[in-house]
């Protein structure tokens, strides 16, 4: 059994060219006494339909911030209020294997990053991707790519025309 607040379905027919298309779908919440296996606030939708062709198809879109009076702005803001369940609690997940693009800094455990990635923590490390030599050879490397060799036990750096192991002098 599904329920909604709002949902409906944009469908076209004919021949032509429609320039925007704006779909919203809410999934509303569960009375006490209910168990729900999942809930959804947002949940755009998009596939073709026959013989129709999409050029760009974006899940969500955030536009329309205009003038400059803003004290905070986010694009997607989740407050500890996502911080539910006992296992896989996870405020952005991709099940997607393909790349993901972001624009400007990331900070990870620091607000104002101050290079294109700045990672801050008292409390754990950084980790770098694991492997051993044969997986390693399967990397289509690029100059400056760092691993962590698995059998050596040691750092690895790919300087543009091999991998070298980085050690202590």
């Amino acid at each position: 059994m599904g329920a909604g607040a709002f949902e409906g379905a944009v469908n076209t027919s004919g021949s032509g060219t429609i320039d925007d298309i704006y779909f919203f779908n809410v999934f509303s919440g569960i009375n006490t006494n209910q168990t729900a296996t999942r809930v959804t606030a947002l949940r755009p939708r998009i596939q073709t339909m026959g013989t129709g062709a999409i050029g760009t198809a974006i899940g969500l879109s955030l536009a329309g911030w205009a003038g400059s009076n803003f004290t905070n702005s986010y694009g997607i803001y989740m407050d500890t209020s996502i911080d539910r369940g006992t296992a896989n609690r996870y405020a952005l997940y991709s099940s997607s294997t393909s790349n993901s693009y972001m624009a400007g800094k990331l900070g990870i455990g620091t607000p104002n990053p101050q290079a294109i990635l700045d990672v801050s923590s008292t409390t754990s490390g950084f980790l770098p991707p694991r492997m051993n030599k044969k997986q390693r050879s399967f990397v289509i490397p690029v100059e400056g790519m760092v691993i962590y060799n698995t059998g050596e036990h040691k750092l690895n750096v790919y300087t543009g025309s091999a991998w070298e192991t980085v050690t202590s002098q």
